[in-house]
């Protein structure tokens, strides 16, 4: 059994659930790679899943969390938690078929998909930023930029949409709003050079040369290398902060 699995274990048993809860649910996916092999072995490419993982759980069960077991799995609870779920089934598998089509390139197969999905459930937040995404990747900005916008309505503490809105934005030559979306993106989810280098463009966008200049500082203190570090440090040059 891995770390996380074990850390998964204990969390259960902690929670008040018997510990072969674990158990059952490395059946249920041993059972799931051997019908849909392709499919489990991508999901879980980094810790594959055995038979020797599920022994393990059964052996902790067995010995380690054995009081546990006695507890009750508490089934009707779990169903009644889960149920909005079970409701957007059909959303889940049309955006799951849009996610595979998407894979492929085949963007007008995952845009009736994703259509599908958003007229089951209008206000599911992973539809709709795929809708964008999917859009975006056709070309087609300003119709991308409203599925954004509504993703950002629909979960506006998830940083994705933010990021998608800024270069949607960007590519439209809205440097403004482009700003206000990555720097969103930006205090979500600090730390990411790419979202430093956009913040960059859209400041040298807006006319604030300075502030575009400490990005672009700042991205090469993160990376020296490709076609962004070499617009940058060509702005820094032409604007005379380097030599």
């Amino acid at each position: 059994m891995t770390g996380y699995d074990a850390l998964g274990q204990d969390y259960l048993v902690k929670a008040g659930y018997p510990a072969t809860g674990m158990v059952r649910l490395h059946q249920l996916l041993v059972d799931e790679e051997t019908a849909a092999p392709s499919l489990l072995r991508t999901m879980f490419s980094t810790h594959p899943m055995s038979h020797e993982r599920m022994q393990a759980a059964q052996a902790a069960a067995d010995n380690q969390y054995r009081i546990s077991n006695s507890q009750d799995a508490r089934r009707e609870r779990f169903m009644d938690s889960t149920a909005s779920l079970r409701r957007i089934r059909p959303t889940i598998n049309a955006c799951k078929n849009g996610e595979t089509a998407m894979a492929a390139k085949q963007y007008t197969v995952a845009q009736v998909e994703f259509e599908s999905a958003i007229a089951k459930t209008p206000r599911d937040y992973a539809s709709n930023l795929r809708m964008a995404q999917c859009l975006q990747a056709q070309g087609e900005t300003g119709r991308a930029g409203t599925y954004a916008s509504v993703a950002r309505e629909i979960y506006p503490q998830e940083a994705q949409a933010h990021k998608l809105s800024g270069v949607l934005a960007l590519q439209q030559r809205d440097p403004g709003s482009a700003f206000e979306h990555l720097d969103r993106f930006d205090r979500l989810l600090p730390g990411d050079a790419g979202t430093t280098f956009l913040k960059g463009i859209a400041l040298e966008g807006i006319g604030n040369r300075q502030a575009a200049a400490q990005h672009y500082l700042a991205y090469l203190r993160q990376s020296q290398q490709g076609n962004a570090a070499q617009y940058s440090y060509s702005r820094l040059k032409a604007w005379g902060v380097v030599k």
